[in-house]
Formats: C-alpha cells, sequence, structure tokens
C-alpha cells in the first residue's frame, strides 16, 4: 500500500475523518476485465518510490489497435451508492513516459453494462511529463456528462458498478495523440474513490477551546483532512497529538508563540510545507545509577538547542560530563558534551545523526522534549569507515515511523552498506540494566517500524562520499511496539555469563537460509563498542572469522551443523554457558562441545560451567551441536593406542590390533578438513591434504573405542 502521505487522515486509529473506497489496489486481487487488444495485467511495482510504494500495480499497454476507446474495465464490489448531491472524486496514481489524455467512464447502469461515451470525464489535473516515469496523483470528478465544471452531480442510477478507463484516449487533446502505442506501457494504481478533493487544500484554523485534537469544535473548518493547511496561533489553548495517536497534513503553519505537542508513541506526517516550532516527546527511564538508563536517541525535529536542554536540567551530569554524547568512530568510544555553562550555545542536535543520552534523575517526569522545526524532504547522512571500523551512528530523523525494509531499498547500492543489519541498544536485553545491541535484519525484520527519534547503527561499506538517505516517503503512523514482535521461527540463544555480565547470541532456523553468510539474514556482532564479555558464532560454511549476532541456518538436517562459539572473557572467574530454545522439536538436544576439555554438555538438562585458566578471545574450543543423539566422550579407553602426525603429509595409528576405524580432522574452527577409513593390524599411514600451518584437532573412531588428539602442522 502507498505510505499514508497525502491519502488519508487519522486521528487514534479508530477515527476516520474523511472516507475513502478502495476500488482497487492490484494487491487483493479484486475482480479485472479487461477489453479485446488492450493488455492490463497486474505486475510489480516498478518504481517503489515517491507517493507510491505498494508492491504490485497494473501495466497497461495497446497490443495491435490504435482506437481511442479501448479501454480496461475495474469493477466495484460490492456496488457503491452514491445520492445525486453528494461530491465524490476518483483518485488514480499512474506512472508515464510523457503526459497521456486520460478518461473515465462511470455511467455503466449494471455490472454487465460499460455505459455511453457522454458518461465520459477528463482529470482534473494533468501528468506532469517534465518528471517522467515516476508515480503521480490524477484526480477526477464524477459528473453526469463530460468535462464542464459547471456540470451537476448526479447518477443515472445511484449506484456506481464499474469505471471504464480509457488510459490512451488520443483524441480531443492537440499535441498528446497516443502514448501507448506497442511496445510502450504505461502503471496504473491505488484507485480510490473519496469524498473530497485531495488536490484542493482548506485553511483549518485551530480554535483551541482544549488541547483535543479530535473535537471538531476545536477547529475552524471541522477536523482536519488529510488535504488541510493547518494554521496554528498563540493565545489559545495549543493542541496535542497524545500517545498512540497520529495525524497527516498537508501544510502546517505554526505561528509565533504557538506549539503543536506530539506525545510519545504519536507520529506526525506534513506532505506540504511546515513552519515553526513543535515539540516532540520521547519517554526515556531514568536510574540514579551513572551505567544506567541510557539511550540511543535522534532528534525527530531539527534545530533542537542543546543548551536549552542543559539549561532546563534535562540531562545527568557526571563531573565535567553531560548525559548526551556521541559516536567517536576513531576511538570507538563516546564524545560527551560539556555541563560548563555556555559551552554548548549555539549547536544544535544534527538531523539524521544518532546520540546516547541520560535523563537527570532528580527531573520531574521521564520524557526527554525535542523542541524545533518540523524536518521536511530526505536527509542524507554522511557515513564512513575510519581506521578499519564501518560502524556508524544514525538515527529516525522524522515525527513518524520508517519501514526497516524500505529503508534498505532506499540504501541498497552494493557499497553503500556493508550488510543489511542495522544495531539498536536495548538497555534490558541480557536482564534488567544489562543491555546490548539488537541486530535488525533485513530478511528477517523487513516489516520492523524505526520509531520516531530512535537512534541506531549502521555498517558502512566502501563507497566513496558514502552516505545513508532517509527517505520521506518512508514515513508511515504506526503504533509504538519497540523491539517486540511474536515469530513462530526456530531459535536458539546461547548465553553467556560472567560475574554480574552477561552476552547472549542467537541461531534462527529458516527455510532457504544457507550455511554461509547470508546478508539480510544473518547479523555481525557489534563492536563498534570494546566489551568485557562477548560471546557470538562463525560461520559453518566459507568461514573468514566474522563474528555473527544472529546467524541464521536451514530448518532442516540439524544433526549436520556443528557451530563454531566464539567467546571473550577473562582468566581467574568462573563463566556459564547456557541456552534456550523456541519452536525447538523436543527430541533436539542442545550440546556444547569443549574440545580443550574433551566434553560434551546437553545444555537442555543444564549449564555449562567452568574456570577459566586463561583468558579467551576467539574460538576453535567451543562449538555447538542439534541432534537427537546423546554425545559423549565415554568410549575414549584406546589406552594402548596413539595417532601421531609423522611429517606434514602423514598421520600415523598405531596399537589396534584388526580394528575398523575413521579418522577425522578439524582446524580451530570447526571445519573438517579430513574424513577417512581405514582397517588396522598393528599400525595404519594416512595421507594428509595439502594444509595451511596451525593447531588441528584429530579424532579416532573404532568400535573398540575413541581418542582425540590435538597436532601441529609446521
Amino acid at each position: 500500500m502507498i505510505k499514508k502521505i497525502t491519502l488519508s487522515l487519522f486521528i487514534f486509529s479508530s477515527f476516520l475523518v474523511h472516507s475513502q473506497y478502495m476500488v482497487n489496489d492490484f494487491e487483493s486481487g479484486a475482480s479485472l476485465i479487461s477489453s479485446t487488444n488492450f493488455n492490463a495485467n497486474i505486475v510489480a511495482n516498478p518504481s517503489k518510490t515517491g507517493l507510491n510504494t505498494s508492491n504490485n500495480c497494473l501495466e497497461v499497454g495497446r497490443t495491435a489497435a490504435v482506437e481511442w476507446w479501448r479501454f480496461f474495465k475495474l469493477d466495484i464490489n460490492p456496488d457503491l451508492l452514491i445520492s445525486s448531491t453528494e461530491k465524490k472524486f476518483v483518485s488514480v496514481m499512474v506512472n508515464y513516459a510523457v503526459e497521456p489524455d486520460l478518461g473515465i467512464r462511470f455511467n455503466a447502469s449494471s455490472d454487465t453494462n460499460n455505459g455511453t461515451d457522454n458518461g465520459i470525464v477528463r482529470a482534473l489535473n494533468t501528468y506532469d511529463d517534465s518528471s517522467p516515469n515516476t508515480w503521480q496523483e490524477i484526480v477526477f470528478e464524477l459528473k453526469s456528462v463530460g468535462n464542464p465544471a459547471t456540470s451537476a452531480h448526479e447518477f443515472t442510477s445511484g449506484t456506481l458498478f464499474s469505471f471504464i478507463f480509457h488510459p490512451d484516449m488520443g483524441f480531443n487533446n492537440s499535441g498528446k495523440g497516443k502514448v501507448l502505442l506497442t511496445p510502450n506501457v504505461a502503471y496504473i494504481d491505488e484507485v480510490r474513490i473519496l469524498d473530497y478533493n485531495p488536490l484542493a487544500t482548506t485553511t483549518n484554523n485551530w480554535v483551541g477551546a482544549s488541547s483535543d485534537i479530535t473535537s471538531p469544535s476545536n477547529w475552524s473548518l471541522g477536523l482536519p483532512t488529510a488535504s488541510t493547511s493547518l494554521v496554528i496561533p498563540s493565545g489559545v489553548t495549543q493542541p496535542v497529538i497524545p500517545a498512540a495517536s497520529n495525524l497527516t497534513l498537508q501544510n502546517l503553519d505554526i505561528k509565533d508563540g504557538a506549539s503543536l505537542k506530539i506525545e510519545s508513541g504519536a507520529s506526525l506526517i506534513v506532505t506540504g510545507n511546515s513552519s515553526g516550532n513543535l515539540e516532540y516527546e520521547r519517554t526515556l527511564p531514568k536510574d540514579p545509577g551513572l551505567t544506567n538508563a541510557w539511550a540511543t536517541i535522534s532528534s525527530p525535529v531539527s534545530n533542537v538547542d542543546i543548551s536549552t536542554l542543559q539549561t532546563d536540567g534535562v540531562f545527568a551530569e557526571n563531573g565535567s560530563n553531560l548525559g548526551l554524547a556521541t559516536y567517536n568512530q576513531t576511538s570507538q568510544s563516546w564524545d560527551y558534551f560539556s555541563n560548563v555553562t555556555g559551552a554548548n550555545t549555539g549547536i544544535t542536535l544534527t538531523a539524521g545523526k544518532g546520540y546516547i543520552a541520560k535523563l537527570n534523575n532528580a527531573l520531574v517526569g521521564n520524557t526527554l522534549p525535542f523542541v524545533g522545526t518540523y524536518t521536511t524532504g530526505n536527509v542524507e547522512t554522511d557515513i564512513s569507515i575510519v581506521g578499519g571500523n564501518k560502524f556508524n551512528y544514525v538515527g529516525n530523523p522524522f515525527t513518524s515511523y520508517i519501514n526497516l525494509g524500505t529503508f534498505f531499498t532506499d540504501n541498497a547500492a552494493t557499497d553503500r552498506l556493508d550488510e543489511q543489519t542495522i544495531w539498536i541498544w536495548d538497555e534490558n536485553k541480557n536482564g534488567v540494566n544489562m543491555g546490548g545491541y539488537v541486530q535488525k535484519m533485513a530478511g528477517v525484520d523487513a516489516a520492523f517500524e524505526i520509531a520516531p527519534g530512535q537512534g541506531f547503527f549502521v555498517s558502512s561499506g566502501t563507497a566513496a562520499s558514502n552516505k545513508v538517505v532517509f527517505n520521506a516517503a518512508n514515513q508511515s503512523h504506526q503504533t509504538d511496539t519497540f523491539l517486540k514482535a511474536p515469530t513462530t521461527r526456530t531459535e536458539i540463544s546461547l548465553i553467556v555469563s560472567q560475574d554480574n555480565l552477561i552476552s547472549k547470541t542467537q541461531l534462527y532456523y529458516i527455510d532457504g537460509a544457507t550455511t554461509g553468510f547470508d546478508n539480510g539474514f544473518d547479523g555481525s556482532m557489534f563492536t563498534g563498542i570494546a566489551s568485557d564479555l562477548a560471546v557470538y558464532t562463525e560461520l559453518i560454511s566459507n568461514n573468514n572469522g566474522r563474528k555473527i549476532g544472529v546467524q541464521s541456518l536451514p530448518n532442516s538436517d540439524l544433526a549436520s551443523m556443528i557451530v563454531p562459539f566464539g567467546i571473550k572473557a577473562v582468566a581467574g572467574k568462573e563463566i556459564s554457558i547456557s541456552a534456550t530454545s523456541l519452536n525447538l522439536p523436543e527430541t533436539i538436544k542442545v550440546i556444547l562441545e569443549d574440545r580443550q576439555e574433551n566434553t560434551f554438555t546437553n545444555l537442555n538438562e543444564g549449564d555449562f560451567k567452568i574456570i577459566l585458566k586463561e583468558d579467551l578471545n576467539g574460538s576453535g574450543r567451543f562449538f555447538v551441536h542439534t541432534t537427537s543423539n546423546v554425545l559423549s566422550t565415554d568410549k575414549n579407553t584406546l589406552v594402548d593406542a596413539n595417532v601421531y602426525q609423522k611429517n606434514n603429509e602423514t598421520l600415523k595409528v598405531t596399537g589396534l590390533d584388526n580394528v575398523n576405524g575413521s579418522v577425522f580432522m578439524y582446524n580451530v574452527l570447526g571445519k573438517e578438513v579430513l574424513r577417512k577409513t581405514f582397517n588396522s593390524s598393528i599400525s595404519s599411514e594416512i595421507s594428509l591434504p595439502r594444509l595451511a600451518k596451525g593447531i588441528y584437532i584429530v579424532k579416532l573412531e573404532t568400535e573398540k573405542g575413541d581418542l582425540s588428539k590435538k597436532i601441529i602442522i609446521e
């Protein structure tokens, strides 16, 4: 569907000010009848930008016929009864290469009748061919006969049964001719019947008997529409858009001394011009602890004065630091604003940039007020790679939600972003006040909506003068369900704790995923800020050492996948490793293998605990198995057997007498590099493939027992 830009106004989700009747959005399979020698086919939207970001549309084009009257027919289902005194308008999204001659016919007397030629009306506006191949809104007024502006609003039968569309009339329109001669095509979408003219702009003044925007008595012309120009004067009670409510306007004029307050969770979209200051409130947590209750933010309005917020005592303070900071990409740390009086004079929050903020615990209430001007148009934020660090801190610059999937589509150039993942701070990811960065990926979380005022990290690609674009057309109204979404997919969470720190990594099992890196389905671990405890997985296939925070794997043959499991932790303290699962078959066990201690632990039955003798900072020791079998080392009873490296080309197995067995060899990443079977009288020699220098684990399996050993290839 089109993002609600100029199309509709909702005040509270259940309160529709002006009605609209969707005839066909070409998404729902509504009835379509096409005439002979004129093609009309539902296709993918060729240009999901601007006014129309819907998935599908109608492609129209001639075959061979050149008659002006060739048409396609849209059924109105159910039929729409309209009184003779009602004004009705038809809004259509069209995409042409040049200006067409368009007409519609609506005077059919039944579902099977097409009406007569004198029922054809022309549009109130024309397609602007100075912007070819773009979506533009064309509006028709339903009149009884022809195009004259004085025609009365009458309907022969009082009922609309269908629309006959003439997308290429090519007559009585000097210079335009026939524009859809084969192979030329055009596109039609979002055919709606409205009870207002979306091209007309009306000025509606705020009267302000109260702050309630849903009360008609607070407006000079009654409740506003999406085509309204709203004027808010001073000297009256100022309007408030309450939480979980929203407002779409064409223009907004806030006079000096006046304001418009938008509460946290509400949203505002202005499709035209805006002037004057408004206030967006974002609710944030508070905590007396200096390390707790930090939030990732971005200013949803422009020109927010930092010194005003400082003077008002909004932010916490610690020494000379203010509870507001920007990300330093070079040092991979935070640069705090100064709390010295006057130090922030003239400095404003930058639209599209991310910040961290902590509220003053003594502040009355728990809202951060962003006071500034409405951000119009697209916002571009510079990103780069500094010293190998690809992480850049950006944020939603609008007073409305932006869709994650569309954000990645708008930034889809191959060298724009290193991966289709964003990282959002969740202060309670691992428990109360035990925060961490949550990955949201294009393939898994395309429907996720980024809230107004939300900051997040992206990973820069290699493009010169790189930037991310926040497209104004990607704005919509949503409910504030930050980071909360039910799922039916199979998941495993692996949790490591040490002292009072907790870190978590996740495995998703999804049909169509691979064991390599699936951009948009695998999300790297956030490494833009150093941490004392970290946990991640690595790829099973084509492992290049990338640390994965969320890894998607095939949802089949789970027993064949052994996942390398990396940990960063300090020596001398106990670590605990546990697992939780969602929608995992009851027969599947999550097994942690420790190849250093040669143990297997069933995490379904209890946690793995060990006091580290040395610091951990990498992979190669721990691996995760998902299997219905019991893995153990109980058969390691080959007391007389030995396996060793004779040279770099040969392994030698000794101490076995007439035993069938298998030799497996793994690198430190857990990748199998050798698998051979043998039959031994006393000893056997096994040829090695050409291997890189390093440490390898050799596992010998026989019917009499098993043996594991570490070797070094020089």
